[in-house]
């Protein structure tokens, strides 16, 4: 919930004084709510997977593994995104945030 709360408050209290940021955050803030989404539904997903008819056993690993496997691999994924990013911003490019839902346009 903080990737989604920070670049929010950051926005909010700096969109007048940053020329075309409006853009960019409203990008940020779609990927984070997306990302957010896919976590709790992946771990629903997992939690139940008897119900979703999912195997217990994927790859010799049980639910539990595969719960605390999978969210370290979408923290990580998240931080390459922003550290790319940043790297695109910095050399004055166009960034790149997908998959996002745009619940802000």
């Amino acid at each position: 919930m903080l990737g989604i709360a920070l670049p929010l408050a950051l926005w909010l209290s700096n969109r007048k004084k940053i020329k075309d940021i409006d853009k960019p955050c409203k990008r940020l803030i779609n990927f984070q709510i997306s990302w957010c989404l896919a976590i709790v539904l992946t771990a629903i997903v997992l939690f139940n997977h008897e119900f979703f008819h999912i195997p217990s056993s994927i790859l010799n690993l049980g639910v539990g593994e595969l719960i605390l496997l999978s969210m370290p691999l979408f923290y990580a994924t998240n931080f390459i995104y922003i550290v790319f990013n940043s790297v695109l911003v910095y050399n004055t490019r166009q960034i790149f945030y997908q998959p996002a839902v745009p619940f802000l346009r």
